[in-house]
């Protein structure tokens, strides 16, 4: 997966600062630094949700996800304390 990223932006600085970084470890080292099995993994998930066209499903499941309901419920009781 690619994107184009401005050199200028934060987030161009900070791929910048890290490729600089991986390549002198490499030179120093004499090794090159290979894909990981996390960013691998990543790669074949973001593939498969795109090919099998879930990823607003997912989104959606996220969002009414577990930790959204429990946080709305806890804002619930807080704004139900503050009433009393």
């Amino acid at each position: 997966v690619e994107r184009e990223v401005k050199k200028e932006s934060e987030e161009g600085k900070k791929m910048l600062k890290k490729n600089n970084l991986d390549d002198l470890v490499s030179r120093l080292t004499g090794k090159s630094k290979g894909i990981t099995t996390l960013s691998k993994t990543e790669h074949d998930w973001n593939k498969f949700k795109k090919n099998e066209g879930i990823e607003d499903e997912l989104t959606t499941y996220r969002k009414n996800g577990y930790i959204e309901k429990m946080k709305f419920l806890k804002q619930t009781d807080e704004k139900l304390e503050e009433d009393l």
